[in-house]
């Protein structure tokens, strides 16, 4: 007995380290490849990633990439005493990797020690999407594209998170409607209440699982996502950051004196986890840092040092973008290392704002046209990123009066064809856009974009005119227009506030637009950006000095005009 027990011992110490793939059938390139690391020491499966095992992957190109294996557990919903999740199993060590090309994929283990453990092989297809990760185009320095040229227009609204009880199956649900619409993009948080793999006493695993179901989800319905890595929110009221005791003493901690080093161990991790997802198109340090540290002098700097951080720690250099609050906002959107701005603003009516404040955004395209005139002197692409009625989730008049989605229509056009990199982003997802069924709104702007080339180098925003009937807003090229007249009375104020019938022009307008080819023919195509039908087309001939002149007629309401230069 003593003998068999001694040979029990001898084989399970012998045990062989492995990398257990958590993927099947074809691998192509871009899929995320997830392996175990089966039989690790318990010495290794600690929290700090900086210590555990490393796996070096070499591509079929050559180049090599080192990844650090970091802590995992697997969970399922539910479970005694109403706990959200209940843990499946032991916590284990897993390694991550996305495949840039098709060939053969050879990964090697590493022990904390530099010493070879574990090996795999994997031969990898070609790829099904464009490969990632997102680039500022090069064909169009205001859009984004993917790393093999492939236009992206970012559509959707914020999904920043899902509620109890269900939050993976919620979230799930949400970006199957936002792929039923054709959108492109939502911005997601790591929150104490939602999917941040850290509290006051360490490691979340069960966040750190409902954040990948969460990248899952958005993975499996096309939809790229902006990951929130803090929020400000958290560091005030000191959920999930045990950084200090009080609300001052966690500001000084967090901001005041310089990046703290125990957030950085925890972005290490998140790095770790989730680095080499090409679901995830750009990083955000944290959601508005002037709301936690209204000291520009201290919150400005912060800010540069985080994405400077970010930069030189993410092996993959995806997009870094950033978020501010304040109508100052371009002296954080100026900042090197951020590739992406964001401009956002609510509209202020049933809030104790001043009133010169509520007045100004009662016309939600007209609160825009100096903010993005100044965004476009930043030279690099922009993002209406956060929008919306100004309220509560309990209270918020304008949601609750707004159930056509006039406002969340208009913003979501606005955002785009204003000269943004995709459509305003609006925050109310789960109480608004979804108890109203508003996600058809994403729909039109998805379609009727996909018919003009973003790959045109000369396509630019129109300077919007601030006088006339008629607002012309879009983007045009000698070749190509995407155009969109409003009235310049057809507010949401109007409409919703006031409940006044909405304007339409009684009498013909005639927009007369600039830039295009020398008496050549256009072709011009009506569309509803309601529903996207399409109306009557007709062929228009430019003037001698390369004016089209784009007669709108009277009744024209929600119209956009794709307007397409035909063979010379």
């Amino acid at each position: 007995m003593r003998l068999a027990l001694l040979l029990l011992i001898t084989c399970l110490s012998a045990a062989e380290i492995a990398l257990e793939p958590r993927f099947s059938g074809e691998v192509h390139a871009g899929d995320l490849l997830t392996w175990r690391v089966a039989n690790a020491p318990a010495a290794w499966l600690i929290e700090d990633v900086t210590r555990t095992p490393r796996l070096t992957v070499t591509g079929s190109d050559g180049r090599t990439w080192t990844r650090p294996c970091y802590l995992d557990r697997t969970w399922k919903p539910g479970g005694a005493e109403g706990a959200e999740f209940t843990p499946v199993g032991q916590p284990f060590l897993a390694v991550r990797h996305a495949a840039r090309e098709a060939g053969l994929l050879k990964t090697t283990l590493w022990d904390p020690a530099g010493k070879a453990v574990a090996s795999a092989e994997v031969r990898v297809l070609d790829g099904i999407r464009p490969p990632g990760p997102l680039r500022v185009s090069t064909d169009n320095l205001r859009l984004l594209a993917w790393a093999d040229g492939t236009p992206f227009l970012a559509i959707g609204p914020n999904l920043a998170w899902a509620n109890a009880p269900d939050r993976a199956a919620d979230f799930a649900r949400y970006c199957a409607l936002l792929k039923a619409q054709g959108c492109t993009h939502v911005r997601v948080w790591l929150a104490s209440w939602s999917g941040k793999p850290w509290d006051e006493n360490g490691l979340r695993l069960d966040h750190a699982w409902l954040t990948d179901q969460h990248l899952a989800a958005a993975r499996a319905n096309g939809l790229a996502v902006t990951l929130v890595l803090d929020n400000f929110h958290d560091i005030l009221t000191g959920k999930g950051a045990p950084w200090g005791a009080t609300t001052e003493a966690r500001v000084k901690a967090f901001v005041d004196q310089g990046l703290l080093p125990a957030w950085l161990e925890r972005l290490r991790y998140v790095f770790a986890r989730w680095g080499a997802d090409d679901a995830i198109i750009m990083w955000e340090p944290i959601n508005e840092i002037d709301m936690l540290q209204p000291i520009r002098e201290r919150a400005l700097p912060w800010l540069e040092q985080a994405v400077s951080w970010i930069k030189r720690e993410d092996i993959d250099h995806r997009l870094v973008t950033a978020s501010w609050a304040g109508e100052d906002w371009a002296r954080a959107m100026v900042l090197p290392g951020i590739d992406v701005a964001q401009i956002r603003g609510y509209v202020f009516e049933w809030t104790t704002a001043d009133w010169r404040l509520q007045e100004k955004t009662r016309d939600a395209i007209a609160m825009w046209l100096d903010p993005f005139a100044e965004a476009q002197k930043l030279g690099k692409p922009f993002l209406l990123a956060e929008v919306g009625y100004q309220g509560s989730n309990e209270d918020n008049r304008g949601n609750q009066l707004d159930k056509d989605g006039m406002l969340l229509r208009q913003l979501t056009w606005a955002g785009f064809m204003l000269g943004g990199c995709g459509s305003g982003m609006n925050w109310w997802w789960d109480n608004y856009i979804d108890k109203q069924q508003l996600w058809g709104i994403y729909g039109p702007l998805a379609t009727i974009s996909a018919r003009i080339d973003w790959k045109d180098k000369e396509l630019a925003p129109l300077t919007p005119n601030r006088g006339g009937a008629m607002r012309v807003l879009g983007w045009s090229s000698t070749s190509q227009a995407l155009i969109w007249p409003v009235h310049t009375n057809d507010t949401w104020y109007a409409a919703v506030a006031q409940g006044k019938k909405r304007p339409t022009p009684i009498a013909p307008v005639t927009a007369t637009l600039a830039g295009f080819a020398k008496g050549a023919d256009y072709r011009i195509t009506p569309l509803s950006l309601r529903d996207g039908s399409e109306g009557r087309t007709w062929t228009q001939k430019s003037l001698k000095d390369g004016r089209l002149e784009l007669v709108i007629p009277p009744g024209t309401i929600d119209l956009i005009y794709v307007v397409k230069r035909g063979e010379p």
